[in-house]
């Protein structure tokens, strides 16, 4: 049947279990925020199921919202308590000590940076014991995440009681909560889709503590359950589709992209700067090389005499250091100490103004090449140039194909050091870009179109019943 045929094909009441919802400001939260609210323009109506959070001034989307308790096992509590003793104890010697300055860092030495991220490849990096304590580590995540997911589909089914839903969606990571959704949808007898924001068994990078072939084991075990069973399962890019059509080609047809999105501010939340200003806004990770950004940059400036108050490098957020060396300390020995401003991690409003302060936003390199920064559909906001520092067959430089972003591969300075200084020719001649965000495949409004269509296809029988009010807390039982 087509969709155009019968009218009371469209619209509908959905169900969503979502770890991260607002008040919580992750990027996936506000994608879904956003969405809903869309979605409730465009004849959709969701309720929510999501866990308990703080910071209750952040204005919710519309909709019941049921928030679910976490709860620790007891393993979990014990762990803490002897963590925070450890912990104790460390900081007690480090000032008992007088052999060194806190930390056994010897004097005038960079302290060790921390690896914070394993590759899929680098799993087996670490002594055997640290590889064991990740694979516990990723057992026990994932168990956490069941249970809390379980919980979350017996409020799901409470909710069901009093009113009809048409689809339970679930969006994910964490990808455990999937396993509830279809668990829900089951129960009360209707379609179920999948958001995968980011891959589950083709996940490419792991925070470390989780890095272990038995994260990826309970992936490949219990991702075909969920898949195979979903009327629909979203991907973020059309490269995390594509391995999975390769991979469940029976399936293909369920499989549909449907990218974040840039949601336009009412109005600009700051004027730009008076001095070309290159910013960079987010973390700097393992995989996230800022030296040849500033190597170009240092070129330019020594060739063109410029001064701070003309040119200059701009950070906010975890970026003190790369590799263990402080970024100051590299632009000191690229002589452009002066021209480079580090700023500590700011609220999002405050990130947004220094983000429309620029003329230049930078996408550093990563590794995970089927997914798209979230910080690309941020940058979208502004009126900016994108430079982004991507392989060609990556999702991101994809995405970017044909509009007015400049994609270099990473590494390559002479071509950071082309595009910046033709960005500071034009910035000198008045010139000015326009958000991205502008251009309607961008925004968050297409996404919610192709989310509005895919729920219209997958729905169950029966009219959504009125909405009735609910105000419901559930207690997670312990995790296993």
């Amino acid at each position: 049947m087509r969709l155009e045929d019968e009218d009371n094909s469209r619209g509908g009441r959905a169900l969503l279990i979502a770890y991260h919802y607002p008040p919580s400001l992750a990027a996936g939260a506000l994608r879904w925020a956003s969405l809903v609210r869309l979605a409730g323009d465009r004849g959709w109506d969701f309720d929510v199921v999501t866990r308990q959070a703080d910071r209750p001034e952040v204005a919710l989307p519309p909709g019941e919202v049921v928030r679910v308790v976490e709860k620790a096992s007891r393993l979990e509590a014990l762990e803490g308590a002897a963590s925070a003793a450890a912990k104790s104890l460390r900081g007690m010697a480090r000032r008992g000590s007088s052999s060194g300055p806190p930390g056994d860092v010897p004097a005038g030495a960079a302290p060790k940076e921390r690896v914070t991220s394993l590759h899929r490849t680098e799993l087996l990096q670490g002594s055997p014991s640290r590889r064991l304590l990740r694979s516990y580590y990723a057992l026990r995540t994932f168990r956490g995440f069941r249970a809390w997911a379980m919980a979350a589909g017996r409020a799901g089914r409470e909710l069901a009681r009093d009113r009809s839903y048409d689809v339970v969606l679930s969006s994910g990571p964490p990808h455990a909560i999937h396993l509830g959704a279809r668990s829900l949808a089951r129960s009360i007898g209707c379609p179920y889709v999948l958001d995968f924001r980011d891959p589950w068994f083709f996940y490419e990078r792991l925070p470390e503590h989780l890095a272990s072939p038995t994260w990826y084991r309970l992936a490949e075990r219990h991702e075909p359950i969920c898949v195979g069973e979903a009327a629909a399962t979203i991907l973020n890019t059309d490269r995390s589709r594509a391995a999975l059509e390769d991979q469940y080609p029976d399936l293909a047809e369920r499989f549909v992209t449907i990218t974040n999105g840039c949601d336009l501010p009412d109005e600009a939340p700051h004027a730009p700067s008076d001095a070309f200003v290159i910013a960079y806004g987010g973390e700097i990770y393992l995989d996230r090389d800022p030296r040849p950004l500033m190597k170009a940059a240092a070129r330019i400036i020594r060739r063109r005499n410029l001064g701070p108050d003309e040119f200059r490098l701009e950070f906010m957020g975890r970026v003190q250091a790369y590799q263990g060396v402080p970024l100051m300390d590299t632009a000191r020995d690229l002589g452009i100490e002066n021209h480079l401003v580090l700023h500590e991690s700011r609220p999002r409003q405050e990130l947004a103004r220094f983000l429309a302060g620029a003329s230049v936003l930078v996408s550093l390199p990563q590794d995970s090449h089927r997914a798209i920064p979230s910080k690309i559909y941020e940058y979208m906001a502004f009126p900016a140039w994108m430079l982004v520092m991507a392989i060609p067959a990556s999702a991101t430089a994809e995405l970017l194909q044909g509009v007015e972003a400049d994609v270099v591969l990473p590494g390559d300075v002479d071509a950071i050091e082309r595009v910046l200084e033709q960005r500071f020719d034009q910035w000198s001649r008045g010139e000015r870009a326009e958000p991205l965000g502008t251009i309607p495949r961008f925004q968050r409004a297409s996404q919610a179109d192709q989310l509005v269509e895919l729920l219209d296809r997958v729905k169950g029988g029966g009219q959504a019943s009125p909405r009735q009010p609910a105000d419901l807390t559930y207690l997670a039982s312990g995790r296993s």
